[in-house]
């Protein structure tokens, strides 16, 4: 499973149901992801797939990492482990 994310100045770049955009921390996303009934029902399977975060962001340092570990954190938290990838893209 793959998750193309968007990210800027310490957030997540979310859709909204109604069209707009909001910017979240990266706990949001995840807990939004989370309580998707299509995420649920991809992930109910005795076996898990794979989960590959891939995160565009041009202003975070090369080798930080650090919102998409908060956004597994979160998602780990809330829906057990993960064999989990990420990657980050300028």
């Amino acid at each position: 499973m793959r998750l193309l994310l968007s990210a800027a100045n310490g957030r997540f770049y979310t859709p909204l149901k109604n069209g707009r955009h909001a910017m979240l921390t990266p706990a949001e996303p995840a807990e939004r992801l989370s309580a998707s009934a299509e995420f649920r029902r991809s992930t109910a399977g005795p076996v898990r797939p794979p989960l590959a975060v891939i995160t565009f962001a041009n202003d975070v340092p090369p080798g930080d990492h650090s919102l998409n570990e908060a956004f597994l954190a979160k998602l780990t938290e809330l829906t057990g482990p993960w064999l989990s990838y990420q990657y980050w893209a300028p």
